[in-house]
């Protein structure tokens, strides 16, 4: 039983580095460019996300749902366009936690979250990981 419990941890912790070493290969170049002052935000997501995710965190920070955007033409249905994902567990979190990160803190959550589903073993989660 101890042998097994052993071998268990060991498999464990070679999961955890494998899944670091993915992380920082992931991580790095991001990071890189967040430190030399730049952003990873650029064309259409600095065009369509960024200008109204302040509206969205306003509301669900309120606990309200962002119903309306009154800058766009004579106001449009904010809550309506799908492509804003207000209701997205991410997005709720963001805005919750992260109020005034923008967008970068975003694609770094979703660079992550690839990371771990793509590196998750399997038994784990079921027998869709990529690594055995």
């Amino acid at each position: 039983m101890y042998r097994k419990l052993l071998l268990m941890l060991r498999k464990q912790k070679s999961v955890l580095v494998w899944i670091s070493i993915v992380a920082a290969g992931a991580l790095v170049p991001a990071m890189w460019i967040l430190v030399s002052g730049h952003s990873l935000v650029w064309r259409d997501t600095s065009k369509l996300f960024q200008p109204v995710r302040s509206l969205v965190v306003e509301a669900l920070q309120q606990f309200q749902l962002p119903l309306w955007n009154p800058y766009e033409a004579l106001g449009i249905p904010l809550f309506a366009q799908m492509m804003h994902g207000v209701l997205h567990p991410v997005s709720v979190l963001g805005a919750i936690f992260f109020p005034h990160a923008g967008m970068d803190a975003f694609i770094l959550i979703y660079v992550m979250m690839a990371v771990i589903l793509l590196t998750r073993p399997r038994g784990l989660f079921g027998e869709e990981g990529m690594m055995t």
